[in-house]
């Protein structure tokens, strides 16, 4: 058997190795994950509080957007003198500091306001979060667990 006949299948191998295992990478692409998050809120909590991390391989999450879908889960419409609507996407400028390709961050959001429909039907709520970064790598949008809303 010929040493050609064998590297031939070998470079092939390599190659196609190469190949898959770059395409598997995130490409500079940021990611974000809940580390904790306030999962009752009433009026005396004030606020839910979301304490998240974030990768950034190119460092360049400075100065990048943050994303919060707020999906409501109750079956009952909230009062329509409310203004307050099943689902409301808020975008956030996420403020420069030096370049990191790791940290935390903290997301806060008012009782008053925001997460109160002002009824008297507590709420059920789930977040769809994601970032944008300087370089308009776009993150996988993560979904937060079920944040209950005490309107009593």
């Amino acid at each position: 058997m010929k040493l050609s006949s064998l590297l031939i299948p070998a470079f092939l191998l390599v190659l196609l190795y190469s190949i898959f295992s770059c395409s598997k990478s995130n490409g500079g692409k940021p990611s974000i994950s809940i580390e904790s998050i306030t999962r009752t809120v009433d009026q005396n909590t004030g606020n839910m509080v979301a304490t998240l991390k974030f990768k950034s391989p190119g460092g360049k999450l400075s100065g990048g957007s943050f994303y919060s879908l707020r999906l409501r889960l109750n079956q009952d419409p909230p009062p329509p003198t409310s203004g307050y609507a099943d689902t409301n996407t808020l975008q956030n400028l996420i403020p420069s500091f030096p370049n990191q390709t790791s940290g935390e961050m903290i997301y806060t959001l008012p009782y008053n306001g925001y997460l109160s429909s002002g009824g008297s039907e507590n709420d059920t709520l789930l977040f769809k979060l994601w970032v944008i970064d300087a370089a308009n790598n776009v993150s996988d949008t993560i979904t937060s667990p079920q944040v209950v809303i005490i309107n009593q």
